[in-house]
């Protein structure tokens, strides 16, 4: 395997030289009438990477709203991969029955003869 993922822990370990593709839409539900604003970060190693932050919903009518965060990591064999999202505002459910399939992660592994920057 180029990689292990631990459902337990949401963390996603590198077992080899490579270029990390990974993708993660998160989509939030909320009922309390107000602004909801979510932000998506990718950690290497402990350390934020990279992060995005978008307004998700509104009002009582514009309960739902995502964000999603696309990046490309260069990656060697231990390093720790993993997704935080915080939100700014009025309480919000992430991946709540009420939106399937609507909160996902992807990750897509290139490995070869690289070697560490």
């Amino acid at each position: 395997d180029v990689y292990t993922f631990t459902p337990s822990t949401g963390e996603l370990e590198i077992d080899e030289y490579g270029m990390l593709e990974i993708t993660a839409t998160l989509t939030g539900y909320q009922s309390g009438g107000d602004r909801h604003q979510l932000s998506a970060y990718v950690y290497v190693n402990g350390s934020r990477y990279a992060g995005i932050t978008n307004y998700a919903s509104r009002n009582q009518t514009q309960r739902s709203g995502g964000v999603t965060i696309s990046t490309l990591v260069n990656c060697a064999p231990t390093d720790v991969i993993t997704i935080r999202v915080k939100h700014l505002g009025v309480a919000a459910i992430i991946g709540r029955s009420l939106l399937p399939d609507e909160t996902f992660i992807t990750a897509k592994f290139w490995s070869g003869n690289q070697t560490p920057p």
